[in-house]
């Protein structure tokens, strides 16, 4: 609990120099709306998420690698003495049976071998997917947080966050920073407070 608590030091400590410094302060300012604070809600952001960001990181990692390694994990299974043990016994009660499980198991080694070819080259984007599904879990962040859709940034946002005082984008329309796409469905877009998973 101690390491946590300084792990979250350290880690608020970096990013509020970050966003504290001039350069960005100032940056921030020019963002539109005129009348809109981003460096209080971007603020209020680092605030929300890093606690619980911190908490849950070993669990954000073991959860996202474990899709990665359960083709290895299969075939380990597959390749040890405990199916082929268990097949010789049920063998010796229901041969027929016996034999089915024997093809399941080679049917089963084949998809394993399968899978872990291409998981062997993992790209930066599927482990973006794995964290932004952990997060939006009910063991992340659950309805805390809302996804915007596609890769678009930011990829994730606060869900109590109000971004109705933006103005809508479209194709004929384009804004050069924080505004709003899909008039069906409202959701932000180049907004500073938003979370880019792919940067956590």
């Amino acid at each position: 609990m101690e390491n946590r608590k300084l792990i979250l030091e350290k880690v608020q400590t970096h990013i509020l120099q970050q966003v504290s410094s001039p350069q960005a302060v100032d940056e921030l300012k020019k963002l539109g709306p005129n009348s809109f604070d981003w460096n209080e809600r971007v603020l209020g952001t680092i605030h929300f998420l890093l606690p619980k960001l911190v908490e849950i990181a070993p669990a954000v990692v073991a959860d996202c690698i474990a899709p990665f390694n359960s083709p290895n994990m299969l075939m380990n299974h597959l390749q040890s003495d405990i199916p082929a043990k268990a097949i010789s016994e049920l063998n010796a009660v229901n041969p027929e049976l016996a034999m089915q499980m024997l093809e399941w198991l080679k049917k089963s080694s084949t998809f394993g071998a399968a899978c872990a070819l291409p998981i062997q080259n993992i790209e930066s984007q599927q482990i973006s997917a794995e964290i932004k599904r952990y997060l939006l879990s009910v063991q992340g962040f659950g309805n805390g947080l809302r996804t915007n859709g596609g890769s678009l940034y930011p990829d994730l946002y606060l869900a109590s966050a109000d971004y109705s005082f933006l103005k809508f984008q479209s194709h004929g329309m384009p804004i050069d920073g924080p505004c709003l796409n899909n008039v069906t469905n409202p959701h932000p877009s180049n907004v500073p407070d938003g979370v880019k998973n792919r940067e956590l």
